[in-house]
């Protein structure tokens, strides 16, 4: 995974299996009332098209959030995978805990930013 990860094939392997799944739910979620304009919105959700800076953080921080869920899962499997589980229930919380905010945040945000 270290030489994926360095040669950037894992990256892109993972963008694309990711790709399929839902993507960026958070942005839907700010956009129910219809309070933010088509526009804005945007510009908030597409990091080339950001021209403010707390449009470029909100972003950013959705990113992060992305990268903190793929960190989960993957600890997560690899705990699971070992088979020393002390808490079981609670690795399985954090699983799916890492599962819904992939979903919410989208999987494949942060991976650009590995690359």
């Amino acid at each position: 995974m270290g030489f994926g990860i360095l040669f950037n094939y894992l990256i892109y392997i993972l963008i694309w299996v990711l790709d399929p799944l839902p993507d960026r739910l958070f942005f839907d979620f700010i956009n129910v009332g219809n309070i933010i304009k088509p526009k804005d919105m945007l510009r908030i959700s597409n990091i080339e098209l950001a021209i403010a800076p707390h449009e470029v953080t909100i972003y950013l921080s959705v990113s992060f959030i992305s990268f903190l869920s793929l960190l989960q899962i993957s600890v997560c499997i690899w705990f699971i995978c070992k088979g020393t589980l002390l808490y079981p229930n609670y690795v399985y919380t954090i699983l799916i805990a890492g599962v819904m905010e992939g979903i919410l945040a989208g999987f494949t945000t942060c991976l650009p930013f590995l690359i």
